[in-house]
């Protein structure tokens, strides 16, 4: 997960296989998501779109 919605962005957490998100708006080939902790959402972040499953 990046700060911003380019791969020269900081590098803010490696989200472990299968990590619920909830996506909040699309720039491009980038959604910024909020993780999952707990019961809660929160830190929000950006991840190419393309490693995202809907389910």
């Amino acid at each position: 997960m990046f700060s911003g919605h380019s791969l020269k962005s900081k590098i803010l957490y490696r989200l472990p296989f299968k990590t619920k998100v909830k996506v909040i708006k699309q720039v491009g080939s980038w959604s910024q998501i909020k993780i999952k902790f707990g019961q809660k959402y929160s830190n929000y972040g950006w991840v190419r779109s393309k490693y995202l499953v809907i389910n």
